[in-house]
């Protein structure tokens, strides 16, 4: 019986609304779990049953199963979900949550999606960056104009603050010519008869003194102009030096992030590689004890029963010694090519884990290298020959651990002009490298 994700959907709505209610309960148990994890793995299980109706199968022997195939026990499992829900969560997180994802991950390796490559994830990380940087530049760039506008701001305001001030030192002067003619004014309007022709110079000084404190007053009110305006500005200054400050966090921050994913990728991708190689490996190992199991059953039901023929005191079974010769011979050379298989397995099995230990130790090494760059920034000398060593220890073909004749010559101008130049031979690689470590690995 097929029809896989009519059956599935038949319960999918009431399961997804048992999670629902459930949430808080599950979430007590595994912090993080979400419905809408439960959803969309429930939702992406019944569409990979539904690529499984319509034969769209690119690995077939991964629905296989016992005492049911893949696609029953979904259809099993989520029958169930919603009284395993009802029974307690810890039954559910225990029980039927392993399950339904072991069933996702098998049903995704028999269709044959949900592999990811190394090259669009670095390109998503550095597009990500991309617009973080391009952000940043904006940003600045739009601080740095205001920062400018500013300061011709701020200059003006001083020009305006010492010209205040100078009006303010001839205010006081005419402030003092003031007094000295009020005084004289006053003698002269106590004088005698002969000076009265003087009263109307004495009219004429008030007035001048009038006019005088006029521009005394207009003079103040322009130096409080100008002590608001410098308030201003030194405020705005100060917001300025605030906004500057934010942006240098943020560069500092996008930096940081750069370098945590140059790291996370070059470590991610000798780590994923190490991961295909261990799948393989275990596949050897399955096929290493199968075909030893099949050479003892093998030799349990042709090889043994001659043999005990051969000693059998029976002259109506016994076989000559002839006879046995050659049909033991027959034997072992139909049995050869599984000899050879075996041997072959088993130096297999050894070279993958010889190559795992390459690669984990050149995942080490990209983790490790970040810290000591930045320990070492203050000896260049030593910074420069750690450099040197990375780059010779990540060129490095992992060929060489097997005895395997690599023949490669290599001219490739780097960044900033820097030229590397490889050789390789067998059964050890020896590198020439022409370059200079800090262009190449100095930003990274």
């Amino acid at each position: 019986m097929s029809d896989f994700q009519t059956r599935f959907g038949e319960t999918l709505n009431q399961n997804i609304a048992a999670a629902n209610a459930a949430h808080a309960a599950l979430e007590s148990l595994v912090p993080g779990l979400h419905p809408a994890h439960i959803r969309r793995m429930l939702n992406n299980i019944s569409t990979l049953l539904g690529k499984v109706d319509r034969r769209q199968i690119a690995h077939p022997e991964f629905l296989a199963g016992s005492p049911n195939t893949v696609p029953e026990r979904a259809i099993e499992l989520a029958a169930g979900l919603a009284s395993s829900l009802a029974a307690g969560p810890e039954n559910f997180v225990q029980a039927t949550l392993p399950a339904l994802v072991d069933a996702e991950r098998r049903l995704i390796q028999a269709v044959g999606v949900g592999e990811y490559k190394i090259q669009e994830i670095k390109n998503a990380q550095v597009r990500a960056l991309n617009q973080i940087i391009d952000r940043a530049t904006v940003t600045q760039t739009t601080v740095s104009a205001n920062s400018t506008a500013l300061e011709k701001e701020l200059d003006g305001a001083k020009k305006l603050a010492a010209e205040v001030a100078e009006r303010s030192k001839e205010a006081a002067t005419d402030s003092a010519k003031i007094v000295e003619i009020r005084k004289l004014a006053d003698k002269l309007s106590k004088g005698n008869a002969a000076q009265n022709p003087l009263e109307k110079a004495v009219r004429i000084a008030r007035e001048k003194m009038t006019e005088i404190e006029g521009v005394l007053e207009t003079a103040t009110s322009h130096e409080q102009s100008a002590n608001s305006a410098s308030e201003a500005a030194a405020a705005s200054e100060l917001e300025v030096a605030k906004v500057l400050d934010r942006l240098a966090m943020t560069d500092e921050k996008a930096r940081n992030i750069l370098s945590t994913a140059t790291q996370a990728g070059l470590a991610g991708a000798y780590k994923i590689e190490r991961e295909k190689l261990e799948k393989q490996q275990k596949w050897f190992a399955i096929g290493f004890y199968g075909i030893i199991a099949g050479i003892i059953t093998y030799a349990a039901v042709f090889i043994i029963p001659l043999i005990s023929k051969v000693f059998e005191n029976n002259p109506k079974n016994a076989v000559t010694p002839a006879e046995s010769a050659f049909m033991l011979a027959v034997r072992i050379v139909v049995i050869a090519p599984a000899f050879w298989a075996l041997i072959f397995t088993n130096r297999r099995y050894t070279n993958l884990e010889t190559l795992q230990m390459d690669y984990a130790a050149k995942t080490t090494t990209a983790l490790a290298y970040f810290g000591y760059k930045d320990e070492m920034d203050s000896d260049p000398n030593l910074s420069t020959k750690l450099k040197d060593g990375l780059v010779a220890r990540f060129i490095e073909h992992p060929s060489r651990l097997l005895g395997k004749k690599v023949e490669s010559s290599a001219s490739i101008i780097g960044p900033d002009g820097a030229k590397v130049v490889t050789e390789s031979h067998s059964p050890s690689v020896d590198a020439t490298i022409k370059l200079d470590a800090g262009q190449l690995l100095g930003e990274a």
